[in-house]
């Protein structure tokens, strides 16, 4: 999670790159993702970190909860903004590390390889000491661990796309991300390239960055997310002895 504005060359496109990409998958990780949410309760004050164009913000404001959605560039943020034309979800341009709005939330939520975007320890620990900050004294923090499984090449050619991404490892489980896509719609043909960075994270490295922050793994809710192949856990602050 960078300050810089990563995707921006193709945020525009986002979206549509995903769907032809995966499909129903998203969709129903989406639902999967409300489901189990649904399950803390209703009408829940939520923090979305890492929000992106909105597809689980948009989704739980729909669903009847109060939604900030956290986002660090600004150019998806901007796409999530055209999306809620009913201004139902409070905007905030910040990464997880470095959010200071409101607090106070029943619920914060970093899913979707989030942390993926954080690169160093420090970081991660900063991130859960500010998603804890966020929380009511019951609140929760709901994370998924990205498996070591994500970090490689792919090529999708299908549905008028051609999308390239190379993962090269930097060491220290550090890895170069660059995608060169080319996009046909409706005729138009789009070009983009992205590169940035992106860590991959142990579980224990997690556990370790949770503790730190004052935070503790209340249940693995990874069994209700068979789809996702990683791990989903539902945390909490850690009580005082």
């Amino acid at each position: 999670m960078s300050a810089n504005d990563n995707h921006r060359s193709w945020a525009k496109h986002y979206d549509e790159v995903n769907r032809r990409c995966f499909g129903r998958f998203y969709d129903e990780l989406t639902r999967q993702t409300l489901a189990q949410i649904n399950t803390l309760g209703s009408n829940l004050r939520i923090a979305d970190f890492g929000a992106g164009t909105g597809r689980l913000s948009l989704t739980l404001a729909a669903a009847g909860h109060t939604v900030t959605a956290v986002e660090p560039s600004a150019s998806m943020l901007a796409q999530l903004a055209a999306k809620d034309t009913g201004n139902l979800i409070g905007k905030h341009h910040a990464s997880l590390q470095t959010y200071d709005g409101p607090s106070g939330h029943d619920l914060a939520i970093a899913v979707f390889t989030v942390i993926a975007y954080i690169l160093t320890w420090e970081e991660l620990t900063l991130s859960f000491t500010r998603a804890g900050e966020c929380l009511k004294a019951e609140g929760k923090l709901l994370i998924d661990i990205p498996s070591k499984s994500l970090f490689h090449d792919s090529h999708v050619m299908r549905n008028g796309l051609d999308r390239k991404i190379r993962f090269v490892p930097l060491g220290a489980n550090l890895y170069s991300y660059k995608e060169t896509t080319t996009l046909s719609d409706n005729g138009t043909e789009i070009k983009y390239e992205d590169k940035f960075r992106l860590r991959y994270w142990t579980e224990v490295e997690v556990k370790a960055a949770l503790h730190q922050a004052g935070l503790e793994i209340l249940e693995d809710w990874s069994i209700h997310f068979p789809m996702a192949g990683e791990a989903h856990w539902l945390c909490r602050k850690r009580k005082q002895t």
